[in-house]
């Protein structure tokens, strides 16, 4: 097979590693992260918080 076929087999695999490591020792949760679609991280800002409450208020 190609070697850019195994380079990039071997990224995906240590990154859905990194992924259940992260996930299961909880380091997602003490760093305010989560799974979205369960293989994308999602990091929960304030000011992305922020951002989101202005939206919402502005549509009522």
């Amino acid at each position: 097979m190609n070697i850019y076929l195994w380079i990039t087999i071997l990224i995906f695999v240590i990154y859905f590693a990194l992924i259940y490591t992260a996930s299961v020792t909880g380091w997602l949760e003490r760093h305010n992260a989560s799974l979205a679609l369960g293989f994308i991280i999602m990091w929960r800002t304030q000011r992305g918080k922020e951002l989101i409450e202005r939206m919402s208020g502005r549509a009522t």
